[in-house]
């Protein structure tokens, strides 16, 4: 198996940093740019983004990723976007293919969440974030929420019957 040889660039782990007045929204956004920059003068880029503009509302979220993965695409980047945000999944229908989801599969035991960390194609079917929430003590009961639906102990709605 052969590889061509890439730039890599990353945005992972970024925090504010008060002595520079940078928020980490802020610093996620200069390092796209440097991602951005590259695709255009370095040649082959690799990039790695984890929770894409975790920083903003999710509207500019979700807009502002789909621009930007489309962007990269079409500067010939390769690259893994890691995100919670289940609308970007779209993206692979809409790019007829060209972006390809993958999730990982978590399965629970003796009170423990795991991960196995093998790809599986397509965006993951589960919820886990009111299992962990409980994990870390975080008292949630399962209720309904304002609009009146039903959250079940993974997270998932449920759907009342009868």
């Amino acid at each position: 198996m052969e590889c061509s040889i890439f730039k890599i660039y990353t945005v992972m782990r970024i925090s504010d940093n008060l002595e520079k007045s940078i928020s980490s929204f802020y610093g996620e956004l200069l390092g796209i740019k440097r991602i951005v920059e590259a695709t255009k003068t370095e040649g082959q880029v690799l990039f790695l983004l984890d929770e894409i503009f975790k920083g903003t509302n999710s509207h500019d979220r979700h807009m502002g990723a789909k621009l930007l993965i489309r962007q990269l695409y079409d500067n010939g980047a390769i690259g893994l976007v890691s995100t919670h945000d289940l609308e970007l999944g779209e993206l692979e229908r809409e790019s007829h293919g060209a972006v390809k989801n993958y999730h990982f599969q978590e399965h629970y035991k003796d009170n423990q969440i795991y991960f196995d960390y093998k790809l599986r194609p397509s965006i993951s079917t589960t919820r886990n974030a009111l299992y962990l929430m409980r994990m870390a003590g975080v008292e949630v009961e399962d209720r309904e929420d304002w609009s009146g639906e039903k959250h079940g102990s993974r997270g998932q709605a449920v759907t009342p019957i009868g």
